[in-house]
């Protein structure tokens, strides 16, 4: 599995607890950003950051238990 997809998986298995629906009754979408494999292993990059957006982007503040 490669680095992107298990950041891909990490996200979206903290999505529901993170915003209290699960993520097929939500008006938002996941996704992230990860470390390149190169960044990985040359770069000590290791942190991956979980995006939460709309169909309109037009997004601001926190989704956290917005159940929505």
């Amino acid at each position: 599995m490669s680095l992107s997809d298990s950041a891909g998986i990490g996200c979206f298995n903290r999505f529901e607890t993170y915003v209290g629906i699960d993520n097929q009754y939500s008006e938002y979408f996941i996704t992230n950003l990860a470390p390149t494999e190169d960044s990985w292993r040359n770069g000590n990059d290791r942190e991956v950051v979980c995006v939460l957006t709309t169909d309109d982007l037009a997004t601001s503040g926190s989704a956290r238990g917005s159940r929505r």
